[in-house]
């Protein structure tokens, strides 16, 4: 099975066990973005507990979590035609503002033929599960 990571799903793969056990079967696939995103929270607001409370890590600590979380799974990245062609079809979609971000995931998605998407952000979800990807939380 092949498996596309966000950067939340990315995040609790840092903190929990059982997440990072699920690398342990199948493809795994995100896109370069998602880093961006994961060293954004885990740099800024710090990486989230399991209790509530955010564990502080300086930029070079979530550079190198994350260089160290990158040989777990492969890229797909849109193209520069994809991606144009993902921005034409979100006003059809109804897809606007910063639901733009979670629209490139779930085309990266599609072009990586994921059959299932890790996330834990509720507006990922609504809007996979309605252009038919299959969602759970890591």
């Amino acid at each position: 099975m092949r498996v596309y990571w966000d950067s939340t799903a990315l995040l609790n793969a840092l903190v929990a066990g059982p997440v990072v056990r699920r690398f342990s079967k199948g493809e795994h696939v995100t896109r370069t973005h998602a880093y961006v995103e994961a060293f954004h929270h885990l740099s800024g607001r710090g990486l989230p507990m399991k209790d509530g409370t955010r564990k502080k890590v300086s930029p070079a600590d979530a550079a190198l979590m994350i260089g160290k979380l990158s040989g777990k799974l492969s890229i797909r990245d849109l193209d520069l035609a994809e991606t144009l062609k993902a921005l034409d079809d979100a006003q059809g979609a109804g897809v606007s503002g910063r639901n733009v971000h979670d629209w490139i995931h779930a085309g990266a998605a599609k072009l990586a033929a994921a059959q299932l998407i890790l996330t834990r952000d509720d507006d990922f979800i609504r809007l996979s599960e309605k252009e038919g990807l299959t969602t759970d939380w890591p």
